[in-house]
């Protein structure tokens, strides 16, 4: 995506992206700071910079105002009504008809949009206008895998914090098993909606172990080079510890802490239905030891060592005989990468898988290079 030309105003102003693996706790926090009354969070995640290959490619040419209108529209339907997914499979020009946004209102924005005319200048135009019309004065985004694009949200939100989760890889791998298996286990879907999810809930001992330490050294990797833009946090602090974390985060991006942060919905997607519950639960600490098998936690371990102890999460003993049972696992892995290419096509067909595969291959790119 393109630069931006905004500049660089307050810290107290400016946007806040939670980033972090999956399953680390980025839905817990983004509703934490969420809970501020100054603050305005997309309904869902955006994956506006992980779908950018989809997204120029939907809206070829900004140059047309007609394509500048469709990108706003998207934009305000994406952010406001959390249907990213629904960019899978849309074709070129794609315009969402449920959209109730007043002529008057999607003029005054394509004014603003012609100034610039790019990506990102795109994103944040429509993001600050719903900031505005919900009374708010910071916005706030999360998405996962936007932790694998921190350098090309930098170029085109200059002055954006970013406040990353991280979870022990052992827990957040056994957060991603046991909701692939929540899929079929749960009577709240129905046959239509398990399908989808099926095809978008998996888990591999390898890939997402692999996955989980090219997100760490990401931001470590960005946290070194500019580290007035990044806050890191662990789950298990936020866990047993919520105020003092909260209050933390809450320094760093110049946010005034509110008693209503810390009264909010507890959030685990791994867990099925749990929406009258609240508050910060410890019991999800350690669960990998009754998820995992020993050889899932060996394999998870010889990946991810360095990082582990590096971030105080103590290694387990794994007996022999189960560390042996580690090539068998790879050799699913390897069946699994194909399978994973396939269920992104089911998905949103070839567009999305080939936005997949360019984004595996970005990522291997950046293990190899800086290991």
């Amino acid at each position: 995506m393109h630069n931006s030309s905004t500049q660089n105003p307050s810290r107290s102003t400016a946007p806040i992206f939670v980033v972090g693996y999956m399953h680390s706790g980025t839905t817990l926090l983004h509703s934490i700071l969420q809970a501020n009354p100054t603050v305005y969070g997309a309904a869902y995640e955006t994956k506006y910079f992980e779908y950018a290959p989809t997204i120029q490619h939907l809206y070829p040419d900004l140059n047309d105002d007609q394509t500048l209108c469709s990108l706003i529209l998207t934009l305000f339907d994406v952010i406001k009504n959390g249907r990213a997914k629904s960019l899978r499979d849309a074709p070129v020009g794609y315009r969402p008809l449920e959209v109730s946004l007043p002529e008057s209102e999607l003029h005054s924005l394509l004014i603003q949009a012609r100034e610039q005319r790019t990506y990102g200048d795109l994103f944040r135009i429509v993001f600050e206008y719903l900031t505005r019309q919900e009374g708010k004065t910071r916005w706030l985004e999360k998405t996962p895998q936007h932790v694998f694009f921190m350098d090309e949200i930098m170029q085109v939100i200059p002055d954006v914090l970013f406040v990353e989760i991280v979870r022990d890889p052992r827990d957040a791998l056994a957060s991603k098993k046991k909701r692939r298996d929540v899929v079929w286990t749960t009577d709240s879907y129905q046959d239509d909606e398990r399908s989808t999810r099926a095809l978008e809930k998996v888990f591999d001992p390898l890939w997402d172990a692999l996955a989980w330490r090219m997100a760490v050294r990401s931001v470590q990797k960005m946290q070194a080079a500019v580290p007035d833009r990044f806050i890191s946090i662990r789950y298990e602090d936020l866990i047993t510890d919520p105020e003092p974390t909260v209050r933390k985060i809450c320094n760093f991006v110049d946010l005034a802490f509110t008693p209503e942060m810390l009264d909010v919905r507890w959030i685990n997607t791994a867990e099925g239905n749990q929406k009258a519950r609240k508050g910060f639960v410890a019991e999800t600490i350690g669960r990998w030891a009754q998820t995992l098998t020993p050889a899932e936690v060996a394999l998870c371990q010889v990946v991810n060592s360095a990082y582990m102890r590096r971030l105080n999460y103590p290694l387990a003993e794994v007996p022999s005989s189960q560390k042996a049972r580690i090539p068998l696992l790879l050799l699913g892995s390897g069946l699994e990468f194909f399978t994973r290419l396939y269920k992104r096509w089911r998905l949103g067909g070839r567009p999305f898988m080939v936005n997949s595969l360019k984004n595996y291959g970005r990522q291997l790119r950046r293990m190899f290079k800086h290991p």
